[in-house]
């Protein structure tokens, strides 16, 4: 196969396709293959960002550090991050950061799948990546369909964990989501303010909490202060001003117009309504 012209790092060795011939070898694939292998065990003192056309998975054996993007991602042993193409990224580590390095090439086939840097915490892809470091090591004729075989497993099993995780993630945001507007259903609080403290993005947030809970967030907001807002009524003197205000409304007329919407009455008829005897 003619691999695309990759700049490889200069530490880098790429695996030649020699590796693909000989034996019951199948032919280097033109969709999937790894390009390098490589461990590194040194501290990481990168001082600007860098980024590549090929992809990068990066497992972590010992130490500790971090990997800056537009967040920083703490990495320990048995972090393993994927990083797409044309990612810029780099790594910073005070002590020796023990990782194994492999970069790859794939034909657009996880462009949809991964579409920006993820990450996982996983014993069991990091056995994954051991094995294809000592396989790569071997560089021996017909040793590429044993490579190509071992990270096709890697890519499936880190697609596993990170769509496990991710549901289980997701669904703490939306808990958290939900916790901070009961706490802060008096305050003038927004959409993007809640989505922001749960670090997802307006849009994702929005769909993610419809489809979870089964309303919109701004159905969900809404149906805490008008709850609030109909039990201060019955249970205190309490003005409509006042109650408006601490339930989040700023104004007393959108306050009743929404309240009547719901309950079919105004507030001041709710009231006196549950006052007759």
């Amino acid at each position: 196969m003619a691999i695309p012209n990759f700049q490889i790092p200069k530490f880098s060795r790429l695996l030649p396709d020699k590796l693909w011939t000989g034996g019951l070898s199948f032919p280097r694939s033109e969709k999937l293959t790894v390009l390098f292998v490589d461990r590194y065990r040194f501290p990481r003192i990168d001082k600007k960002m860098t980024s590549h056309t090929f992809w990068e998975l990066t497992c972590t054996l010992g130490g500790k550090g971090s990997i800056i993007t537009e967040e920083t991602i703490p990495i320990k042993e048995n972090t393993t991050v994927l990083v797409p193409p044309n990612t810029s990224h780099k790594e910073l580590s005070d002590h020796n950061l023990d990782t194994i390095w492999i970069g790859f090439y794939c034909d657009k086939l996880l462009d949809g799948i991964f579409p920006s840097i993820s990450w996982v915490e996983d014993e069991s892809i990091t056995d994954l990546v051991k094995r294809l470091w000592l396989n790569a090591e071997r560089n021996s004729e017909g040793s590429g369909i044993e490579i190509d075989a071992l990270f096709t497993i890697l890519l499936n099993r880190y697609y596993q964990v990170v769509n496990q995780r991710g549901v289980t993630n997701l669904k703490e945001k939306i808990d958290m989501a939900i916790k901070l507007f009961n706490e802060h259903y008096q305050d003038n609080i927004t959409i993007a303010d809640i989505a922001q403290k749960c670090g997802l993005s307006e849009g994702y947030f929005y769909n993610s909490f419809h489809k979870i809970v089964g309303m919109t967030p701004q159905a969900y907001l809404a149906s805490i202060r008008i709850r609030c807002a109909s039990n201060m009524i019955l249970r205190t003197s309490m003005t409509l001003r006042e109650i408006a205000n601490a339930c989040g409304y700023n104004d007393v007329f959108y306050f009743s117009r929404i309240f009547k919407k719901n309950f079919g009455v105004s507030p001041k008829f709710y009231r006196k309504n549950k006052e007759q005897p």
